[in-house]
């Protein structure tokens, strides 16, 4: 099991190991499934926790506040070079 206060793989920072939901528990809004089979918590979800974990969520609506740098920068950039991406389609 993952341990949430290590930022060690970007890779797998929106969704890892250590946040997946109980056994049974069905997706919604709080969280959904992505194609490799890991859980993602939704902005709705990470909003109503009120805060950035520092992991780099996936959805983070508080711009990675706690992630460190050089993370932060990657993570933001990614996010609007996706965002250009969505906008342009």
């Amino acid at each position: 099991m993952k341990d949430p206060d290590k930022n060690t793989d970007s890779s797998k920072s929106e969704d890892s190991e250590w946040n997946s939901p109980a056994p049974g528990e069905p997706e919604g809004a709080d969280y959904y499934m992505n194609e490799d089979g890991f859980v993602v918590f939704t902005a709705k979800y990470l909003l109503e926790r009120g805060y950035c974990c520092g992991n780099g969520c996936k959805n983070c609506p508080y711009d990675y506040k706690a992630v460190p740098e050089p993370k932060r920068s990657k993570l933001l950039e990614q996010r609007k070079k996706n965002e250009s991406n969505n906008n342009a389609s």
